[in-house]
C-alpha cells in the first residue's frame, strides 16, 4: 500500500500535468491575439509570456512536491501535538510508578542484606514473609537477612544450640537414610525463656520467626532445609527442636561423603544445651554464628 506522501505526490504531478495543458491551450490563444500587433510588440509580449509559464510550471511541479511532504511531516507533529495534554499525564504517572518500583526493590535489598537499622527494617517488616522475599534478594551469598556482627536483632528470642555432628545419625530411625548430622552439616535449636514443647497450643510465633531467618540465610531447596520439629516432629526425635541443615553437596567448600575431616568446635561461641559434641563443618559455622547474633545470643 504506497504512503500518504506518494499518492500527494501523485495527485500534485496529475494537478500540473492538467496545468500544463490550459497553459498551452492558453499559449494558443495569446499567438492568436499576437499575430494582431506589431513585429516589436510580439517578441516582448512573447518573451514575457515564456518566462511567467517556465516559472509557473516550476513552481507547480516542484512546489507541490515539496508541499506534499512538507504537508506529511506538519501534519504528524501537528496530530502529536494536539494528543500531547493527554499523553503527557500518562507518561508522567508511568514513569511515577517505575521510579516507586525502582525505590521499592532497592529497600527491600538494602533491608535484607544489611545488618543495623536496616536488618531491623527487614525483620519487622518482612518476617514472616523473609524466607519468601529475602531468599531472592541475596547479594552476599547468604540469602539475605545475614545481618551479621553488629546487625539487628530480635531481642525477645532465646535460642540454644540442642544438637550438631552426631556420627553415624540417620533419617527417622533408618539406616539407608543418612543424616546431615552425620555429614557435621546440621545443628538443632531451641526457644527457651520460656520453652515450648511439641504442637504448641496456642501457637508460639517464634518458632515460624526462627524458621523464617534461617530461610531467609539460604536454608532452603536445593542448598538446604529447615525442619519446624516443634510442629511436626520426625520419627525418633529427641525433642522439639528447629533442624538446619546443608543438603549433601551444598556446604561451601570441599565436599565429603564420609566421616567429615574439618570439624570446628562451637563451645563458648554459642548458648548450648545438650549438644555433645559441640562440633560442625567449618564450612556450617559462620551460619551457626550469624543466625544466633541474629537473635540476639551472643555469649
Amino acid at each position: 500500500m504506497p504512503e500518504p506522501s506518494d499518492v500527494e505526490e501523485q495527485l500534485a504531478e496529475q494537478q500540473a500535468a492538467e496545468e500544463e495543458k490550459r497553459q498551452e491551450f492558453e499559449t494558443l490563444q495569446q499567438q492568436e491575439r499576437l499575430n494582431q500587433q506589431s513585429p516589436q510588440q510580439q517578441a516582448v509580449r512573447q518573451a514575457q509570456d515564456f518566462a511567467k509559464q517556465a516559472a509557473a510550471r516550476a513552481v507547480r511541479r516542484y512546489g507541490a512536491k515539496i508541499a506534499g511532504k512538507v504537508a506529511a511531516r506538519y501534519g504528524l507533529t501537528a496530530a502529536a501535538t494536539a494528543v500531547a495534554p493527554f499523553l503527557l499525564p500518562v507518561l508522567v504517572a508511568v514513569i511515577g510508578v517505575l521510579l516507586m518500583g525502582l525505590l521499592v526493590i532497592v529497600i527491600l535489598v538494602s533491608a535484607c542484606n544489611a545488618g543495623g537499622v536496616g536488618g531491623k527494617i527487614a525483620r519487622f517488616l518482612l518476617v514472616p514473609g523473609a524466607s519468601t522475599v529475602c531468599k531472592y534478594l541475596s547479594v552476599n551469598g547468604t540469602g539475605g537477612l545475614s545481618g551479621g556482627a553488629g546487625g539487628g536483632s530480635f531481642e525477645n528470642l532465646s535460642i540454644v544450640l540442642t544438637s550438631a555432628y552426631r556420627p553415624g545419625a540417620v533419617v527417622d530411625e533408618d539406616p539407608r537414610k543418612q543424616s546431615a548430622h552425620s555429614r557435621g552439616e546440621a545443628f538443632d535449636i531451641a526457644l527457651i525463656n520460656p520453652a515450648v514443647g511439641f504442637r504448641p497450643n496456642p501457637p508460639d510465633s517464634r518458632i515460624e520467626t526462627v524458621v523464617s531467618l534461617a530461610e531467609g540465610m539460604g536454608f532452603v531447596e536445593p542448598r538446604g532445609n529447615v525442619v519446624d520439629e516443634y510442629n511436626n516432629p520426625s520419627k525418633g526425635t529427641r525433642g522439639p527442636h528447629i533442624h538446619v541443615e546443608f543438603n549433601a553437596g551444598h556446604c561451601p567448600g570441599p565436599p565429603q561423603t564420609a566421616a567429615p575431616n574439618d570439624l570446628v568446635d562451637l563451645t563458648g561461641l554459642v548458648p548450648m544445651s545438650g549438644a555433645s559434641p559441640p562440633q560442625v563443618r567449618a564450612c556450617l559455622k559462620p551460619y551457626v554464628l550469624q543466625l544466633f547474633q541474629l537473635t540476639g545470643q551472643n555469649p
